[in-house]
This record gives structure tokens, C-alpha cells and sequence, in this order.
């Protein structure tokens, strides 16, 4: 399925490494889907101690946060889509 898209994402309110992105990033490896692999989790660090909304807040994911990030990836894929500023 991912070869019918331009891009895929997984989004996951925990660490990015070896964590559900890895995973899918290794089967598109494993049967050679070129399509591009967005991943959004928690970043492998040391996190300030706070309410869930704000940890994920200041990990970029929130529902607004992600669909910016989404929308700009996908924009950058198919600039053709993009309105230009100059028309």
C-alpha cells in the first residue's frame, strides 16, 4: 500500500528509536518501496517532567503540530501542488 502514496508517516507518543517508524521503516527497506518515510515520536533523550499535553507539546505532537509538519512534507514532495506567491 505504501508504494500507492507519496509519503508514509507513523506518529507514536513514545521514543523513535527502535519504535513502530524503525519497524516500518524496515519492511519499505525489506521489500525495496521507495516511497519517502515520515516518522514523529518522542525524542531519545531525557524529557522535562510535565502533563502528557505538554511533553508532547514540546515534542511537536500535537494534532495541530503534526498536520503542519505533515502538510509541509508532503508540499516539499510535490511542489507542483503548492500555490505559487508570485501568481
Amino acid at each position: 500500500a505504501a508504494g500507492e502514496h507519496r509519503l508514509v508517516v507513523t506518529v507514536e507518543d513514545n521514543g523513535t528509536v527502535g519504535g513502530f517508524g524503525d519497524a516500518v521503516a524496515r519492511c519499505l527497506r525489506d521489500t525495496d518501496t521507495t516511497t519517502p518515510l515520515a516518522t514523529f515520536g518522542l525524542p531519545q533523550r531525557f524529557l522535562e517532567h510535565g502533563e502528557r499535553s505538554e511533553v508532547l507539546a514540546d515534542a511537536g505532537l500535537t494534532s495541530q503540530q503534526l498536520a503542519r509538519a505533515i502538510t509541509e512534507a508532503v508540499a516539499r514532495l510535490t511542489p507542483d501542488l503548492v500555490p505559487d506567491p508570485q501568481d
